[in-house]
């Protein structure tokens, strides 16, 4: 009999995503071209450094997305999950 060799646990991945909400309208980033040669849009954000907080990141991504410059977000929420998991 053999000994199976341990799984590696799978890699967690942190991502901030904004909200940006002024009346009835939503903010959206130009994200690429799909493969149909559609535009995709979505919402901004994108990944989490080490070192840095969740809400850094989120200030962060907006600048670089948008060109924002965004306090503290009002609301946060926080879902874990493997990379391979659906939002």
């Amino acid at each position: 009999m053999t000994a199976e060799e341990p799984k590696a646990p799978k890699p967690r991945v942190q991502l901030v995503i904004g909200i940006i909400r002024r009346g009835n309208e939503i903010l959206l980033v130009r994200e690429s071209i799909g493969a149909a040669g559609e535009i995709l849009w979505s919402l901004p954000g994108g990944g989490v450094e080490d070192g840095e907080l969740m809400h850094e990141a989120l200030r962060r991504e907006l600048r670089e997305e948008t060109g924002l410059l965004v306090g503290d977000p009002v609301r946060t929420a926080r879902r874990s999950g493997s990379p391979s998991s659906a939002i």
